[in-house]
């Protein structure tokens, strides 16, 4: 059995832990709440300009030809793939990493854009070519983030190195739900876009000052979109994560000071139960 002494500087180092998780728990909880009222917005903003790109996406004989509308067989992807910067998050960088390995396994060549530190450690590990990495945005993302990100996206595939870019963030649903996702940004997957209803055939649409400008506008503002919506909601599901995890360790702290508080009484109460019978045991001794 450890010695009081031992106990009771557990004790001491397990409470300063707890007061650190403690802190921590709080800090996420705040900064939760601001980021949940972000994504309401930025919700309301993304669904729209999905209802946009629908619209657009209804001329079957203009999006057929477009590039950004061609479907590549080309097994030559990019990835941007959104982490955290920092762990302490339970499975969030983990399952994150495990989504994006989905892809990186039908690949026959795969670089990244890493949005947080975590995932660019992950694979930087694993002999994995990082374009760039995006730290200090995750948990307070910009719209000229995303604009950063996208810039670079469009880039890359214009430059004819990559057939396909993807996309991988975790979807928020609630404190204790959330999922990570991947979706391809170029070339445009119209299966990511709602149902738009048919009361203007597709015919009686005009556009200026002409449907490829259109596009290349409509699309960049909408894959920017895109991107801010995931930043935001990986945001979300990472300062979730990071409360569920920093208050389960307050309590497993809780339960592990109870632990030793009972070890150290035991001690306690043996070595005086000890002096005691030295005691007794000289009393008899000099009768």
């Amino acid at each position: 059995m450890p010695t009081m002494k031992a106990i009771k500087g557990r004790i001491k180092s397990v409470k300063s832990t707890q007061q650190i998780t403690k802190a921590m728990n709080l800090v996420a909880t705040s900064k939760l709440s601001r980021s949940r009222e972000k994504l309401k917005k930025e919700r309301l903003y993304s669904k729209q300009m999905r209802l946009v790109m629908a619209r657009i996406a209804q001329d079957t004989d203009l999006t057929m030809t477009h590039p950004y509308f061609t479907e590549n067989s080309g097994k030559n992807n990019l990835i941007v793939l959104i982490t955290a910067d920092r762990g302490l998050c339970g499975g969030y960088n983990t399952n994150a990493c495990r989504a994006c390995n989905e892809i990186v396994g039908k690949s026959e060549k795969v670089d990244f854009i890493c949005v947080g530190s975590k995932g660019r450690e992950y694979y930087a590990r694993r002999g994995r070519a990082v374009l760039k990495t995006f730290a200090g945005i995750t948990e307070t993302p910009f719209m000229e983030d995303a604009q950063e990100i996208a810039e670079m996206v469009f880039n890359a595939y214009n430059s004819g190195e990559y057939d396909n870019i993807y996309l991988v963030y975790t979807h928020f649903h609630t404190v204790v739900s959330y999922e990570p996702k991947h979706m391809r940004l170029l070339p445009f997957d119209t299966s990511e876009l709602p149902d738009y209803p048919n009361d203007i055939p597709p015919e009686h649409m005009s556009f200026e000052p002409n449907g490829s400008e259109l596009i290349e506008f409509a699309v960049q503002h909408y894959i920017e979109a895109v991107i801010f919506n995931a930043l935001c909601e990986s945001a979300s599901a990472q300062l979730a994560s990071k409360m569920v995890s920093m208050e389960t360790a307050t309590e497993n702290a809780e339960k592990m000071i109870s632990s030793l508080a009972l070890t150290y009484n035991r001690a306690r109460q043996a070595r005086i139960t000890q002096e005691l019978t030295e005691i007794v045991a000289g009393a008899n001794a000099l009768t």
